[in-house]
C-alpha cells in the first residue's frame, strides 16, 4: 500500500493530498528537499529568486559558497569528536545550518553506499575521518573516491582488510567492493572475489594510517575481471571502476537517491552514459539528474519516503529552528536511522520500509517535541504566536493556509485543512490553550501523510 493510499499510515492520511507541483517555487522546493534536507522560509526565497537552473548551479558547485560561518559556530561549540553521540550531533549541526546543503546530502548518501558502523569498528574518531573524507570528496572522481575508501581505516577495520595477508586472504572487501559499491551482483564471479582479496593482501592499519605492508603482499599473478597481471589494490579499483556495469549501477542508485524508487532503464542509460562520458565525475552526474526531465515531473514530488534524517532536519529547517537539541542523534535511532552506525554493510533499507506502526509513533514524537517542547536552554523550539503575529494572519483559515503553505507547498485537501481549521475554531478560554492548539495545528500537518513525502 502506497503512503497515498488512505489508512495507510495513520488517521491523519485524510489530511493527505497528490496535487502535483506546477509553481516555480514548489520546483525550487522540490530541489531543495532532494538536492538538501528542506529549507527555512528565507532560504527558499532565495533560491527561489535565483530560478531553477541558477539554483541547480549553486547547489552542485557549492565549494564556491562560502560556509565560514558554519565552520566558525561549530569550532565555538567544541564538540568531542571521540565521543559518537556528540559526533552525530557534530554531523546534525552541519545538515541544518550549512550553506551547501548538497554537499551534506552527498555526504549522507556516501555514508549509506561505503557503509560502515562504529558498532564494529569501534573507533569514532576513524568513522568522523571517514565522514570527512565523503565530505572532501562528495561530488568529485567516482574512481579516486573508491580508491581512497578502499584504504581508509574504517573501511579496513569494517570489512576485515586489515587483517588481509598473503598466507590468509580475506575476501569481505573484494565482495562487497563489487557487489556493493561499484558493479552489483551479476557482473563478477567468485574467482574474480578470490583473485581480488590476494590482489588486497598487506593493506593494513599503522599508527591510525593507511600502511601498505608489502611483506604481506601476495606477489603472484592473478587474473581479475579478465585481465591478468601482477596486481595490487590499486590496480583492482582502477579495472573496477573501468567495467561497462560500474556506471549503470552508480547511476540507478544516485537516481533512486534523488529522483524517483523505479527509474526506467532508459533514464538510467542516458544517466550512466552522461557518467561514462564524463569520466565518473560525480559533480556532472547530479547536475544532470537534477536537471533531468523526470527530477521535474510532477508524478515525483513526493514520491520518495523521507528518511528519519530528512524528517528531522527538515522540520527543523522549515520551522527555522535555532538550537539543535545535543541528543536528537538518539531521536534518529528511535526512527532507526542512526547515525554512524547502518545495519550492515548494505545501509540502510530506504522507502517504505522507514515507515512501520513503530517507527510512526516515534516521528509522531519528534513532532510533538518541536512543536510544544524546549531546548536545553529551556526555551520553546518554536513560537506560534510570534510567527502568526508576524505574518499578520488574522484568521483561522489564513493561519491553516500559511502552514500548509510552508510545510506542505500547499499540497492539503480542503477537508484535511478543514479538519485543522475546525481544530483551531475549537474554544480557546485562555491564552495557553489558544497556544495548545496553534502548536496542535503545526503537529497535525507534521504528522500528515504528506509531511512523510518528500
Amino acid at each position: 500500500m502506497s503512503l497515498r493510499d488512505e489508512g495507510a499510515m495513520s488517521p491523519r492520511t485524510t489530511l493527505s493530498e497528490t496535487q502535483p507541483c506546477v509553481t516555480d517555487r514548489q520546483l525550487i522546493a522540490h530541489l531543495l528537499r532532494r538536492a538538501g534536507f528542506g529549507a527555512t522560509p528565507a532560504e527558499l526565497d532565495f533560491y527561489a529568486g535565483l530560478g531553477f537552473d541558477a539554483a541547480v548551479e549553486r547547489l552542485v558547485t557549492f565549494e564556491a559558497v562560502d560556509n565560514s560561518a558554519l565552520e566558525a559556530a561549530l569550532a565555538a561549540k567544541s564538540y568531542d569528536l571521540t565521543q559518537e553521540s556528540q559526533a552525530a550531533t557534530w554531523w546534525l549541526y552541519r545538515m541544518l545550518f550549512t550553506a551547501r546543503p548538497l554537499e551534506e546530502k552527498m555526504t549522507l548518501f556516501w555514508h549509506d553506499h561505503f557503509a560502515c558502523n562504529n558498532a564494529k569498528v569501534a573507533n569514532t574518531p576513524y568513522m568522523v575521518v571517514q565522514n570527512n573524507l565523503f565530505r572532501a570528496n562528495a561530488l568529485g572522481n567516482f574512481a579516486d573516491l573508491v580508491l581512497k575508501v578502499a584504504q581508509d581505516p574504517a573501511m579496513l577495520v569494517f570489512l576485515d582488510g586489515r587483517d588481509n595477508v598473503k598466507s590468509h586472504p580475506n575476501e569481505n572487501f573484494a565482495r562487497e567492493l563489487m557487489e556493493l559499491f561499484t558493479l552489483g551482483i551479476g557482473n563478477y564471479t567468485e574467482k574474480d572475489v578470490t583473485e581480488g582479496a590476494r590482489c588486497f593482501t598487506g593493506w593494513t592499519i599503522s599508527n591510525d594510517r593507511f600502511f601498505n605492508n608489502v611483506r604481506q603482499h601476495d606477489a603472484g599473478t592473478k587474473t581479475f575481471l579478465g585481465q591478468t597481471g601482477n596486481f595490487a589494490g590499486e590496480d583492482v579499483c582502477r579495472i573496477v571502476c573501468q567495467q561497462a556495469a560500474c556506471p549503470i549501477f552508480i547511476a540507478r542508485k544516485l537516481i533512486k537517491y534523488f529522483v524517483t524508487d523505479s527509474p526506467s532503464d532508459d533514464y538510467v542509460a542516458r544517466m550512466a552514459d552522461v557518467f561514462r562520458s564524463s569520466g565518473l565525475d560525480v559533480r556532472t552526474l547530479v547536475a544532470a539528474i537534477l536537471r533531468s526531465p523526470e527530477f521535474k515531473d510532477p508524478a515525483n514530488v513526493r514520491g520518495l519516503v523521507k528518511s528519519p534524517v530528512e524528517l528531522l532536519v527538515g522540520a527543523m529547517k522549515h520551522l527555522n529552528v535555532q538550537v539543535l537539541p545535543s541528543d536528537f542523534w538518539s531521536t534518529l535511532r528511535q526512527m532507526q536511522q542512526e547515525l554512524f552506525e547502518p545495519p550492515g554493510v548494505d545501509g540502510w533499507h530506504w522507502g517504505e520500509a522507514w515507515i512501520s506502526t513503530t517507527t510512526f509513533l516515534f516521528r509522531a514524537n519528534f513532532a510533538q517535541r518541536l512543536t510544544s517542547g524546549t531546548d536545553q536552554n529551556k526555551q520553546p523550539f518554536i513560537d506560534p504566536v510570534g510567527i502568526v503575529n508576524q505574518a499578520g494572519l488574522t484568521t483561522n483559515a489564513a493561519i491553516v493556509d500559511y502552514f500548509v503553505d510552508r510545510l506542505l507547498d500547499g499540497d492539503m485537501t480542503a477537508d484535511g485543512r478543514q479538519v485543522i481549521v475546525d481544530w483551531l475554531d475549537g474554544a480557546a478560554k485562555t491564552s495557553s490553550d489558544r497556544l495548545r492548539r496553534l502548536r496542535g495545528a503545526i503537529h497535525l500537518i507534521l504528522t500528515s501523510a504528506t509531511y512523510q513525502l518528500n
